[in-house]
């Protein structure tokens, strides 16, 4: 399984995140169960249908954004990652059907 992560704006806060998840790789015992890439466009031409993938919205552009593009991000499983709590922004959120949101 690939887990792949994408953000809009290259902000530190979020390469700061997807540093973490390359070099924690989600814990002891799973090294080697998938791989992580940071991508650049949400088209990705390798992503499977029920790859999960991981989006860092930095603030509501971003998100919308991702609605927009939401024909797209159909078929995968989504981590939706927040850079604030909001509840307008939360409820937004929603929309993209994610597995799990974080802020």
């Amino acid at each position: 399984m690939t887990i792949y992560c994408h953000t809009l704006k290259q902000s530190e806060t979020a390469q700061e995140f997807f540093d973490s998840i390359v070099n924690n790789n989600f814990g002891n015992g799973s090294k080697n169960l998938f791989k992580i890439k940071i991508i650049n466009n949400i088209s990705y031409s390798s992503i499977r249908s029920g790859d999960i993938i991981i989006l860092y919205a930095d603030d509501t552009i971003d998100l919308n954004f991702y609605i927009d593009n939401l024909e797209i991000l159909n078929n995968y499983r989504i981590i939706l990652i927040l850079s604030k709590y909001n509840k307008e922004t939360v409820d937004k959120a929603h929309i993209l059907h994610p597995r799990y949101i974080e802020f």
